[in-house]
Parts: C-alpha cells; structure tokens; sequence
C-alpha cells in the first residue's frame, strides 16, 4: 500500500529499499546506511546521551534522553512538507521534491519569526501572514506542502475516499508561477496549464518542461530579425523601459544591444516598450494587450510567426490518491 511522504532524511541520497537500516547507536545517533553498509545519514546528536526514539501521533520523529527531553526532532528539519504544530522559522524552508522551488520567510533580520499550522487549518505568522483552510475545524487531518510544480498548497484528508484534497492553494492560476515552463517556454491554459515552445525553438528535455526551451540556432549580435508571438509576454529581466514610443523604436532598441533576446511592446501608454536579456516566465493569453519579438538570426525565416511549438500539458490536480494517512515516513527517495 501506497504511504503518504511527510519528511525525508536523505532526499538527496536515497539508498536500496532492501537491506537498508536505521540504528540508533550507542554513541547517541541515528544512523541510516544503505545495502552495502555506506553511510547515507545520520542525526548531529554524538554523546548527547540519546537514550530512545519515538515517532509521536503528530508526525515527528523525536531522540530522548533517559528524562524523557527531546534532544533531537524532525520537525526541526522540513523537507517539502508541514504539519500540524509544526513550528516553522525564518531558519527553516519548505523545499519541493525536485529542489527547484523553496518556501520561507526570505529573510534573516529577525530571528524570532515564527509561523504554525493550527489544529483548526489556519497558518499564522507573526509577520501577518494568515490563510486558512477551506473546511477549517478540528478533526482533520492536513498537511501543507511545497509543491514540485512550485506551488504552496494545504492538502485535508478525505477518509472516505483516502484523497488529499487542495483547500488551500498560494496561487489560483499556475502560469504565475515563476519559472514554471523554464527559460524560454510559454505557459498557456488550454483549460490546463500547458508549456509551449517558441518558433525554432525545442524542448530541452521533453521529460521536464521545467527546464525550457533551448534555441535551434546560434545566437548572433549582427544581422537579426524578429519574430512575433501574439499575445505573449515574458515577464521580468527588463534592460531598458520606455513609454510614448513607437513599436520601431523599440526594435531599434534592442537591435542596438546584443544583450537584448526580445522585446515586448504594448500599445497602452501610447507606446511601452520592454527590452529582455533573458526569457522567463513566458505567458500567452488573449487578454494580454501586447506581443512579444524574439530575435533570430536573419538567415532565419519564421514560418508560422504567431504560433508556439511542441507544446506538453503541465501535471497539476486537485487531489491526490493516498490510501493511508499520516504519519508515515519514508527513509528512501520517492
């Protein structure tokens, strides 16, 4: 039976499901080593007199010692998830599976931070951050998690069912999620979020759009042309911003900088003009009232000049299949 992933010691170094061992030594740690006997993790708690351990009803997995004080915790440690009465600080992120998308407070001027998920759904931080779970109240059990699409969500438990479901989610519209299709990808809901490639541009791996589009062609300073996607805009990573000019003027602008990959051009203001250096968080909806220009080389002529390419649906559902609830840990990768 499928278990439900709340916490990894060795994400990074998954070691062989079979002939793998967790001890609790002697010398007062915990030791995970793999098949061959290799050392792939253990807890900073050398002669701290560590005299048990113990997985508690909420989740964390906790060393004692003979007073029964706890001397070391998981909860100290989150990888991709939160639970309940799990206090979170400004010294602790929540990181996705694949490691490209973190969660915590960005800052470390004030160490007292300090955030929690209530046993009623709501998460409260003392900076003023607050949401709360859509089916608030006691009895449930949730957990908050970062993730691999780069989303911060509150999952509760249907026990009926055995689905976690989204009642709570940090971004409505996943394209806004930075770096989502990768550099150079576009991001579009076709209902559901799909990354697309530009003209004479491909997937750099078909398998992972988050890391994007890669160019057919050489990228060169002399001799370019554009090519114009509808509706399109790539946002941020701007090297020049005018107003009141002409969408000619603006080609002039990033034609007289090699830096310059692109430009977006909007007619509202009489004229905005954005130069980019690079292309991320590309985004196409009709209800953008501008396009962007790709440079190319000039030897390059664009077939179809306003449509993306080699496009792949982006995995985002609202519930998830699980068949037992938490706690469970893993001590391998997923």
């Amino acid at each position: 039976m499928e278990k439900t992933t709340v916490w990894m010691a060795n994400r990074e170094k998954p070691v062989n499901g079979r002939g793998s061992r967790l001890t609790l030594r002697w010398d007062s740690t915990m030791v995970l080593t793999d098949a061959d006997g290799s050392l792939a993790w253990q807890t900073n708690t050398t002669s701290t007199g560590v005299d048990s351990a113990d997985l508690l009803n909420s989740g964390n997995l906790v060393l004692r010692d003979r007073n029964g004080k706890i001397l070391w915790q998981s909860f100290d440690y989150p990888t991709d998830t939160l639970l309940p009465n799990q206090t979170f600080t400004n010294r602790k992120q929540l990181t996705s599976g694949i490691g490209k998308y973190m969660f915590g407070s960005g800052t470390n001027y004030n160490s007292s931070r300090v955030a929690v998920l209530d046993d009623m759904g709501k998460f409260v931080s003392s900076d003023g951050l607050q949401f709360s779970a859509s089916d608030m109240g006691v009895g449930i059990k949730r957990l908050l998690k970062m993730d691999f699409d780069g989303n911060l969500r509150l999952y509760s438990l249907n026990v009926s069912t055995g689905l976690w479901v989204v009642t709570w989610e940090a971004l409505i519209e996943l394209c806004n999620v930075h770096g989502l299709c990768g550099r150079n990808g576009v991001c579009e809901y076709t209902p559901s979020p799909r990354c697309s490639c530009p003209p004479h541009y491909e997937p750099t791996d078909s398998t992972d759009w988050g890391k994007g589009c890669k160019p057919k062609f050489e990228r060169t300073c002399n001799d370019s042309h554009f090519v114009e996607l509808t509706h399109v805009d790539y946002y941020g990573f701007d090297l020049n911003y005018s107003q009141a000019i002409s969408s000619h003027q603006c080609r002039q602008l990033c034609l007289g900088d090699c830096r310059c990959q692109a430009f977006s051009y909007r007619l509202t203001g009489q004229g905005l003009c954005f130069s980019k250096s690079s292309l991320f968080n590309g985004y196409k909806s009709h209800t953008f009232s501008g396009n962007t220009y790709i440079r190319l080389p000039k030897e390059i002529q664009a077939t179809e000049p306003t449509n993306l390419n080699t496009s792949g649906h982006v995995c985002s559902n609202n519930v998830i299949n699980m068949t037992e609830v938490l706690p469970s840990y893993h001590t391998n990768n997923r």
